[in-house]
C-alpha cells in the first residue's frame, strides 16, 4: 500500500541520515586534527549555514504547498478569506525566493570550504563534503 511505501522511504531516509552524520563526524574530526582554526571556523559555520537554509526552504516550501492546495481545493469561506490566503501565499512566495537566493550565496562558499578540506585531508574527502550538502 501507499503508507507501507512511504514507511519504508522514511526508514531508507532515516538510515541515509544516520550514514551521514557519522561521516560528517568523521571528516569534522579529521579536520580539526589538520587545519587552522580559522579554517575549521569556517568549515562549522557552513556546515551551520547549510543545515539552517535548507531547513528554512522547506519549512517554507510545505507552508506554500498547503496555502496553494488550500486555494485550488477552495477550503476557504467568502472573497475576503481567499483575499487573505493570496495575500500568505504571495509573501511566502517572495520569502522562498529570497531563502533560494541565500542558499545560493551561501552554496558559493561550498567550493571554498571543499578546497580546505582537499588541501588538508583528500580529494575524495572534498567530494565527499559536497556530496553531504
Amino acid at each position: 500500500t501507499k503508507l507501507e511505501l512511504m514507511r519504508e522511504e522514511e526508514t531508507c531516509l532515516k538510515l541515509e541520515c544516520q550514514k551521514n552524520e557519522k561521516e560528517w563526524q568523521r571528516l569534522e574530526e579529521r579536520f580539526r586534527e589538520a587545519a587552522t582554526d580559522y579554517q575549521v571556523e569556517k568549515f562549522l559555520l557552513h556546515g551551520s549555514e547549510i543545515e539552517k537554509i535548507v531547513s528554512l526552504i522547506l519549512s517554507l516550501t510545505g507552508r506554500l504547498v498547503k496555502l496553494v492546495n488550500a486555494l485550488d481545493n477552495m477550503e476557504w469561506n467568502g472573497v475576503d478569506e481567499r483575499d487573505d490566503l493570496e495575500r500568505k501565499r504571495d509573501k511566502l512566495a517572495d520569502q522562498l525566493d529570497e531563502a533560494k537566493l541565500l542558499w545560493h550565496s551561501i552554496d558559493k562558499r561550498t567550493g571554498i570550504v571543499a578546497g580546505y578540506i582537499e588541501n588538508y585531508l583528500t580529494r575524495q574527502e572534498g567530494i565527499m563534503f559536497r556530496r553531504m550538502l
